[in-house]
């Protein structure tokens, strides 16, 4: 555990990093994590606590983000989910994300 809090203090440390937290008064309900790379926005990991799910709190993280990334000068932005993970899918499907390619532990497939 003490070895995954490192890497994560690491990556936020980097100035490409950007990071939301959202919350609820004191309580942490979600969490986004992107790279900015010359002008395009890596979406590394969007979080958000089980009971807080299905509320919109992980688009509105996408959506403040995306805002951010933009006003710095991105004008593409990628992420990556499982196709296994169908509500995340659905979700980031409605956000305007495309399919560009579609992974399995072996390599490409077609979307």
């Amino acid at each position: 555990m003490i070895q995954l809090m490192e890497t994560v203090q690491a990556t936020l440390q980097q100035s490409h990093t950007m990071a939301l937290l959202a919350t609820t008064g004191p309580i942490s309900v979600g969490c986004i994590l992107a790279w900015l790379l010359d002008d395009e926005l890596q979406v590394l990991d969007i979080v958000v606590h089980p009971a807080h799910r299905r509320q919109g709190i992980g688009k509105a993280l996408l959506k403040v983000m995306l805002t951010q990334a933009q006003e710095r000068g991105c004008t593409l932005a990628t992420l990556e989910v499982s196709k296994d993970n169908a509500a995340a899918v659905q979700s980031w499907g409605s956000s305007k994300f495309t399919c560009a390619r579609a992974t399995t532990k072996m390599g490409l497939m077609p979307c």
